[in-house]
């Protein structure tokens, strides 16, 4: 019997779900043939019935097609990000947060997710579950075990506090805690199944160095699966050398700092706008207009009136969208709104709702738009934070000191201008606003301007504060090296 490469690639794709490259299925026909003695079969469907039921076969075949390599907090920066802007973000939108690591290996990526959800974010992790997958019963053995050896902390300098909390040595072994252990729910399945039939939807997918094994039809029909469990206000990190946006139009890049990440591409909802308003209409007209009028054809000037319960209508909606964090839906009926009348409230609206939507220079033409806001709190901390992601830093500081102007205790204005400081390396700068971020209350009245618009705030900032303090800690730190 005569092993051919296209056989084993079908039997790899129909098992595991991975469409294999030609110099992978070589390596494992050569695996195949030196193992198994292939003219004991009468043919190829029985050759691969064996293999399904031998668990070291199998384990030796998966080996081959994926690559284990991992250690606890590996590409760093993104971890970075994840601690700074994926997860206060993600806290702000959602009650609750669902996180998934698709590829875990060994438990080391799901498991640093675990540790900083921890620490960083204790007053949230009731709310927020992590699944992990992985094709490996092997891997995903080991993973449950919560037991590693030094190799697996290498390069973590940056979370290197984290260890005390949740890690015991024990000669050369690293045991992890029951804590962590018990936050993250190991599952042994093939990535496709999992995704094909799982019912939840996920607001963080990390999928790293995972779909380079694929050919290009598998990876976009993997990465549509993905778009699929991705929730609207969800994140997908990829690995360094995967770049999404040259195999699926569905991803936007999403730069922070030394690294990126991806979210769902932007789509747009049909405008119910008129449907709404009328519905009002007609309300109205029901409501108001003497039967006899309508009988004797009487002409009725509602008109003013009938605009005016449109702008209401409008305006109601702009809250019930705010309310569920629909940015997109938003953003169009403030345009909606300020085409039949100039607001300031609602392009102030309208800007911050860009700025969820990642669109930062639309949002600060919004605002240079807007006259007679050079007093009010949240049109400086909404520019400010455009101008960061945006990394226009001067003007950034500008914005925040502006703030703090009219609010010398806004802890966003001095939590931004920590985060700015320490991306310009100026230490004693990011030390002292982190530790005003710190040292301030969460005054009422600072807050009161932006309430509205962020009914999480005082929580955002309660972790704000905590993450300032750990930044203080870290300054101080390299400020002695």
């Amino acid at each position: 019997m005569e092993l051919k490469l296209s056989d084993i690639s079908n039997y790899v794709v129909e098992r595991y779900g991975i469409d294999l490259k030609d110099d992978k299925l070589n390596k494992l026909k050569g695996l195949i043939t030196s193992n198994i003695d292939i003219s004991k079969f009468q043919n190829i469907e029985t050759l691969f019935k064996f293999m399904d039921k031998h668990q070291e076969i199998r384990e030796r075949i998966i080996a081959e097609i994926v690559v284990h390599e991992t250690h606890f907090f590996r590409n760093v920066h993104q971890f970075l990000q994840l601690r700074d802007y994926i997860l206060p973000n993600l806290i702000r939108k959602n009650k609750k947060i669902k996180i998934l690591s698709l590829g875990c290996s060994t438990g080391e990526e799901p498991y640093s997710i675990a540790m900083i959800v921890d620490y960083y974010f204790k007053g949230f992790k009731r709310d927020i579950s992590i699944v992990a997958v992985d094709l490996s019963a092997k891997a995903i053995e080991k993973a449950i075990s919560g037991i590693y050896k030094k190799y697996s902390f290498k390069d973590y300098a940056e979370f290197e506090e984290l260890e005390k909390f949740y890690i015991k040595k024990e000669k050369e072994r690293y045991i992890l805690s029951d804590d962590i252990k018990s936050m993250v729910q190991f599952i042994k399945g093939n990535v496709f199944d999992f995704l094909k039939y799982t019912r939840e939807t996920y607001h963080l997918i990390f999928c790293r160095n995972l779909i380079i094994y694929f050919n290009e039809k598998t990876m976009k029909r993997f990465l549509d699966l993905v778009l699929d469990r991705l929730d609207k206000s969800g994140f997908y990190i990829a690995g360094h050398s995967e770049i999404l946006e040259k195999i699926h139009d569905g991803f936007q890049i999403i730069f922070l700092g030394e690294t990126f990440i991806y979210k769902k591409r932007s789509i747009y909802k049909p405008n119910l706008i008129e449907e709404r308003v009328g519905k009002s209409l007609n309300r109205f007209v029901k409501e108001n207009v003497p039967k006899s009028s309508k009988k004797e054809g009487k002409p009725v000037k509602v008109e003013r009136v009938n605009k005016e319960i449109d702008l209401l209508s409008i305006k109601e909606s702009i809250f019930r969208s705010l309310e569920e964090e629909n940015y997109k839906e938003v953003a169009d009926l403030c345009r909606e709104y300020l085409a039949k009348k100039k607001e300031e409230d609602i392009g102030i609206i309208l800007a911050y709702a860009l700025m969820n939507l990642e669109e930062f220079n639309e949002s600060i033409t919004i605002l240079k738009g807007i006259k007679g806001m050079n007093s009010v709190l949240k049109y400086h901390i909404i520019k400010g934070i455009n101008y960061y992601f945006l990394l226009q830093f001067n003007r950034a500081i500008k914005s925040f000191k502006n703030a703090l102007f009219i609010c010398d205790s806004s802890i966003y204005a001095y939590y931004y201008l920590g985060l700015i400081y320490e991306q310009l390396q100026n230490y004693d700068m990011a030390k002292k606003y982190f530790k005003k971020a710190i040292s301030n209350r969460l005054d009422d009245n600072c807050i009161y301007d932006m309430e509205r618009m962020d009914r999480n705030l005082k929580i955002e900032l309660g972790e704000f504060v905590k993450i300032a303090n750990e930044k203080v800690k870290k300054i101080e730190m390299l400020m002695k090296e």
